[in-house]
């Protein structure tokens, strides 16, 4: 294969699409120790004999692990389990599970379908009792009703709004209880955010009574080198995040139940609502909409195909500028040479503001999409403040792709920060969006949502990370200036590009 350059890059290019460079490494046969792997071979034959035949069952106990391990959602436990083969479909209850080897351990992944547990609406103060000097949250299962697309914690509630079939998490989590008592060990791979620690931590306390061993499995990218890390290196549950959770969930019913009350009552309409985030949001927008009411004058205009906006308060203003733009003098003035860096990659803010601003993606979709490509394994997680970037994310994604793409001379390495647990938005893998596209419409990778929607906003994820990561461009910036006998505007553009850089 090696003799033949053209099919060896090809496959190479292939597997980065599944596996990190780092993942997969090609030696020389002379390296290898066939007689070694063939030696390993047999004894794991001589095992596998000896237990068919019932003699080894204790040690074949002892160096194979079962373990069940719980995320979110179906998709990414059957995303992880093809990582490492053909898995096994089984259902444990009405859950579907994926059972497939990895290493010394059998995994079977089954998914929570988000939280479990809620609080309840008909105890206390909307769900939290008041004793002495504590207040204490009263859960409950979740149940849904799929018709409505309903759920709800009081059963009777649902019953009364919904026409089809309630679906209760206590089916659920009954049989990951019976799962329990089957393996040897729990590791729950929620979410790395307060929401998926919450929902970890009440799986804990269900779970416990039916298998001792349960710990944190937390990974933020689905790739198999970061689930291998996780299983290997399984933590504790953080209690304080937890309590950061329970916290703000407690906030929000006693202000969102509280306020949407007030409400019904001036406005007669029951299904109005309010909340602790989502009223100031909505009073802020408000005010900036009156804002953007108030009269001024915006004018458009070309120079030489380009477009440039110019902003004058006073309306009457701006269309007399209009009239007279023909009659302006223009001219580029005060020519220099400068360095300009490349941005940070994505952190959740800046993700929905480029989604909105270049794709016309609202906020909740652009969420949900980016789920998607977290769940199949495209992207890290997106939930985030931070822009820093991994070793990982350099040196096994952002180098061999922009190195062998421009050369090695464009790339320059960037961390954008140090420490912490979370990174920026990045692709897991060199996987640039024209081989994605080819991946998807060959149904070699399947997306929740719309398809064309997720490439797009991948391509937009994936530029900017590739972009963090290269060298500064130099260009030539002038001074644009536009008069008239009464008015004068300018604006600094770049008319040349002298040496290029992250603008490839």
């Amino acid at each position: 294969l090696y003799s033949d350059p053209k099919a060896f890059t090809s496959l190479r290019k292939r597997l980065s699409a599944y596996f990190l460079q780092s993942d997969v490494v090609f030696r020389s046969l002379e390296e290898v120790d066939l007689e070694k792997i063939l030696r390993e071979i047999d004894e794991d034959r001589r095992r596998a004999k000896l237990v068919l035949e019932k003699r080894a069952v204790q040690e074949i106990r002892d160096l194979f692990r079962t373990t069940l391990v719980v995320v979110e959602s179906p998709n990414k436990a059957r995303t992880i389990a093809g990582f490492f083969g053909k898995p096994q479909m089984r259902l444990i209850g009405e859950s579907v599970a994926y059972e497939v080897p990895l290493g010394e351990r059998l995994l079977v992944l089954t998914a929570s379908l988000g939280h479990v547990l809620d609080l309840v609406t008909d105890r206390g103060f909307f769900g939290v009792l008041e004793e002495e000097d504590r207040y204490v949250p009263v859960y409950d299962t979740l149940k849904r009703c799929r018709e409505k697309n309903l759920q709800h914690t009081d059963y009777a509630y649902l019953k009364e709004r919904c026409g089809g079939r309630i679906e209760d998490k206590m089916t659920l989590l009954e049989g990951m209880r019976l799962a329990g008592y089957e393996v040897d060990e729990i590791f729950i791979a929620t979410d790395p955010d307060a929401e998926g620690e919450k929902i970890a931590y009440d799986l804990f306390l269900l779970l416990r009574p039916f298998n001792g061993s349960i710990k944190r499995a937390e990974f933020h990218e689905v790739t198999p080198r970061a689930f291998r890390d996780a299983v290997e290196n399984p933590r504790s549950f953080d209690t304080n995040l937890v309590k950061a959770q329970i916290v703000r969930r407690v906030l929000d019913r006693w202000v969102g139940f509280t306020l949407s009350r007030i409400l019904w009552k001036v406005f007669g309409r029951s299904w109005f609502s309010a909340g602790r985030v989502q009223t100031p949001v909505l009073g802020w927008v408000i005010e900036r909409y009156k804002k953007s009411k108030e009269k001024k004058g915006e004018i458009l205009f070309r120079i030489k195909g380009h477009p440039f906006r110019m902003e004058v308060e006073d309306p009457e203003l701006a269309e007399r500028i209009f009239g007279d733009l023909e009659r302006a003098s223009v001219a580029l003035e005060s020519p220099r040479e400068e360095e300009r860096k490349p941005p940070p990659p994505f952190s959740t803010d800046t993700v929905l503001e480029e989604a909105d601003r270049q794709l016309g993606l609202s906020a909740r979709e652009t969420m949900n999409l980016l789920q998607s490509l977290f769940e199949a394994g495209l992207i890290t997680y997106h939930r985030t403040d931070s822009v820093r970037v991994s070793t990982a994310g350099i040196h096994h994604v952002a180098e061999p792709f922009i190195t062998e793409r421009f050369g090695r001379e464009f790339f320059q390495p960037r961390s954008w920060g140090e420490g912490g647990a979370h990174e920026c938005i990045r692709p897991t893998r060199p996987l640039d969006p024209d081989n994605l596209r080819f991946m998807i419409a060959a149904d070699l990778l399947k997306l929740e949502g719309d398809p064309r929607k997720a490439l797009k906003l991948y391509e937009l994820v994936f530029r900017r990370f590739m972009a963090s990561q290269m060298k500064p461009v130099r260009v030539v910036v002038e001074k644009l200036s536009l008069k008239l006998p009464y008015y004068s505007w300018s604006e600094e553009v770049v008319t040349e590009i002298r040496e290029h850089g992250f603008d490839l």
